[in-house]
């Protein structure tokens, strides 16, 4: 059929992205991207905790769902200028005040095709739960923000292009689409990548090896080596599979998604750990299990031999992993 011969042609592309580094910058400059940076605009730092600290946008690493608004969402739009931002920025605060994403998928409709699919209305409403019932001080501080990233904008251009510029794209893609990663995890999972394409940012300024912008793009530090990042992109590929949103639909599935989110996304995220051995056996010491604490959850996923599909048997393994003392 042609669905599967265009997934078959598929590729995983290496991108920039201007408004992923410059947020991070920005982090970094006021001491909330978990390195030191020159931490010069006290002021605006001590705004930014006053209004959204409580949510855990603060020093020494911003993290929760401010950062997802005003880093991820917009990151994965990409605006291509100051006016295309605050654009952005206007479609983030109608979510805030509508919770639709309507504005979104409206204004951009070919980068967010998949958006229904990736914030399903569980994942949607806990992303827009602690922003809604702070929804004042968010208002403020994305405006704060905003007026930041508006004035930084122009100034840090040269520093990205020289940060960027002997970054082996080309290279790095071509060994990374000759693992054929997105075969091999349909062979693991018995299901097909639910996107069409699959991009990976390449980051100079953040700390962290790998973070989702959303459904189909990832952001990656580029300070890592080849290996880092084939772990990285394998990995974020391999949590696609199984998807959340059909998981938590079915109804096998449904009651444990609604009650135990994350004990869900933990089995999901041990899965991929496990099986990408299959894939990377030379991954050595996993850097994703280390950052998610899950050592005690591979340790025992590798003693089970389920006796389905993964999405069929996770009833079963969410069961077992509750009388292994793991939920």
């Amino acid at each position: 059929s042609n669905a599967s011969s265009v997934k078959n042609r598929m590729s995983i592309k290496l991108e920039r992205s201007y408004y992923a580094s410059l947020c991070w910058f920005g982090l970094k400059q006021i001491g909330f991207g978990g390195e030191a940076g020159e931490n010069n605009r006290a002021e605006l730092a001590a705004l930014l905790t006053a209004h959204v600290g409580g949510i855990g946008f603060q020093q020494p690493i911003a993290c929760g769902p401010f950062l997802k608004l005003i880093y991820q969402i917009p990151a994965s739009i990409n605006p291509k200028n100051p006016e295309e931002l605050a654009l952005v920025f206007s479609e983030c605060q109608e979510l805030i005040a509508t919770g639709s994403l309507e504005g979104f998928t409206d204004r951009w409709p070919k980068l967010t095709r998949y958006w229904d699919q990736w914030y399903y209305p569980q994942q949607l409403s806990s992303l827009l739960k602690p922003l809604v019932e702070n929804k004042a001080a968010v208002m403020e501080a994305m405006q704060l923000w905003e007026n930041y990233m508006r004035e930084i904008w122009p100034d840090y251009e040269e520093l990205y292009q020289e940060k960027l510029k002997d970054y082996p794209f080309e290279e790095y893609q071509d060994k990374i689409n000759s693992l054929n990663l997105l075969e091999r995890w349909k062979t693991e999972f018995g299901v097909e990548y639910p996107y069409s394409e699959f991009r990976v940012v390449i980051c100079p300024e953040t700390p962290t090896l790998a973070c989702d912008l959303g459904p189909e793009k990832i952001v990656a530090g580029s300070r890592y080596d080849l290996a880092n990042l084939e772990n990285a992109v394998a990995h974020q590929l391999g949590v696609r599979y199984p998807a959340l949103n059909r998981i938590a639909e079915a109804p096998a599935t449904k009651l444990l998604m609604n009650s135990d989110f994350e004990g869900m996304v933990k089995l999901i995220e041990t899965e991929v750990c496990v099986r990408k051995l299959n894939i990377l056996p030379q991954i050595g010491n996993d850097g994703f299990v280390t950052a998610q604490g899950l050592q005690s959850w591979v340790n025992w996923r590798v003693k089970i031999e389920p006796d389905s599909t993964f999405e069929d048997s996770l009833p079963a393994l969410y069961q077992q992993a509750k009388d292994a003392g793991l939920l």
